[in-house]
């Protein structure tokens, strides 16, 4: 017995571990938490000897010192994520093999979100009943169409039509992925129903389509306002004439009076004191001017306000010609201004032209006043082919009397405030 247990004493200590050789460290026992519509958690514990850990999904890595990682901004599908525990260089460790865990992201129905609402903001000059804020937020958000309507407008128009008219939204798509983005559009009609849609699609192809209904809150009219609404008529002094010569234009002016037929409105979309007015446009007789009602009832005309969309680089903006005494000429001059002033006696009113005074001390005095092709530059066209000419505008000063007659025509597309007020500069007129 004791030659045999000797024996069996020796075998042992022979199979004792070298110290010498490197031992593998534990692979990592790894769960799934705070899973969500996009995104998940990979947490384990920590391994003994462990120096770091390195997590691979997709096939992209990094190390990290802590004992989870979370994966964000995901869209639809499934991911396996693996993490090997690595060891520390020199020690008697080597890292561990990987350990695996598979995730599966559904796609939840908020990948992208649409809010619409009203709200004040003073900074842009946004109330409740001049204009309606949209927020948006998406993950992975690929593409985006818009547009906002009024209903009246959208509201006959199948799903599939109104998708074929959506503005390319594309330059939000960086925002709306990120942090989200709030959209102000303005300025809109006080108590008027909006309609606001969208139309993204995600990385994986899942569509969304939002048609969301608001409407605005009634506008507040200033007091004064009341008293020049409705129908004006009466006589414009003079004529202003521009007179096609070959292959310029010239202008001439006659005493000959001319009939005048105002139709007012409130349109106190930026300003309780708006109006506009139809019919003050020879060249476009449907298309508004804008202006103000002031505190001692003045109502005042503002040159600089662009009708419609530019096109080939001109916009459609009211731009009035003056005349300069000192230098016995006349220019075509931008910017955003008064330029004239009616005031009411009654059911009477008159107007009288507001002089433009300059840096340089130099004065302007409107002659004429109209809807004219202007650039950013400062340069101006007149509208008109060649069989509009002579081209008969009004000039001089207005009397008017309050009618109980029908307003003329209005155009479907409003007066608008320019994105930016321009400083006044001599322009130059080209045919």
């Amino acid at each position: 017995m004791m030659v045999a247990l000797a024996a069996v004493l020796t075998f042992a200590a022979c199979e004792e571990p070298n110290p010498d050789e490197k031992v593998a460290l534990e692979k990592p026992v790894l769960s799934i938490t705070n899973q969500t519509a996009d995104s998940f958690t990979v947490s384990w514990k920590a391994v003994s000897h462990a120096d770091n850990y390195f997590v691979e999904c997709r096939g992209v890595g990094e190390n990290i010192n802590g004992t989870e990682k979370t994966f964000t901004g995901l869209a639809a599908g499934q991911y396996t994520v693996k993490v090997m525990a690595v060891a520390k260089a020199g020690s008697k460790y080597t890292d561990s093999d990987y350990a695996e865990i598979t995730c599966t992201i559904a796609g939840g129905d908020d990948w992208f979100t649409q809010k619409v609402y009203l709200s004040t903001d003073e900074e842009s000059g946004a109330t409740p009943s001049n204009s309606l804020f949209v927020d948006w937020k998406g993950v992975n958000v690929a593409t985006l169409d818009y547009a906002i309507y009024t209903a009246e407008s959208s509201k006959s128009f199948s799903d599939e039509d109104i998708k074929g008219y959506l503005e390319d939204g594309s330059e939000f798509l960086a925002d709306i992925n990120g942090e989200g983005l709030t959209l102000t559009v303005g300025p809109l009609n006080g108590g008027t129903e909006y309609e606001v849609i969208a139309y993204a699609t995600s990385k994986t192809g899942q569509e969304k389509f939002f048609r969301q209904s608001i409407t605005t809150e009634a506008a507040q009219v200033a007091d004064g306002v009341s008293a020049w609404v409705g129908n004006w008529v009466g006589t414009c002094s003079k004529t202003f004439t521009w007179v096609l010569d070959g292959q310029y234009v010239t202008e001439s002016f006659s005493d000959k009076a001319q009939d005048v037929n105002i139709t007012i409105e409130a349109y106190p979309n930026q300003d309780p004191a708006g109006v506009i007015l139809y019919g003050l446009s020879k060249v476009y007789p449907d298309s508004p001017a804008l202006g103000y009602v002031a505190e001692n009832g003045t109502l005042y005309v503002l040159a600089g306000v662009a009708i419609g969309d530019a096109n080939q680089g001109y916009t459609p903006t009211w731009t009035p010609y003056e005349y300069f005494e000192d230098e016995q000429t006349y220019y075509f001059i931008s910017g955003q201004f008064e330029v004239l002033a009616f005031t009411q006696n009654g059911a009477s009113a008159s107007s009288q032209w507001i002089p433009t005074e300059f840096e340089d001390g130099a004065v302007g005095m409107p002659v004429q006043f109209d809807i004219y092709a202007s650039a950013a530059d400062g340069g101006v066209q007149i509208y008109g082919a060649k069989e509009d000419f002579p081209m008969d505008l009004y000039a001089g000063d207005f009397s008017l009397a309050k009618s109980d007659k029908a307003s003329i025509k209005k155009a479907n597309k409003m007066a608008a405030f320019p994105a930016a007020t321009v400083a006044p500069v001599a322009g130059t007129i080209a045919y």
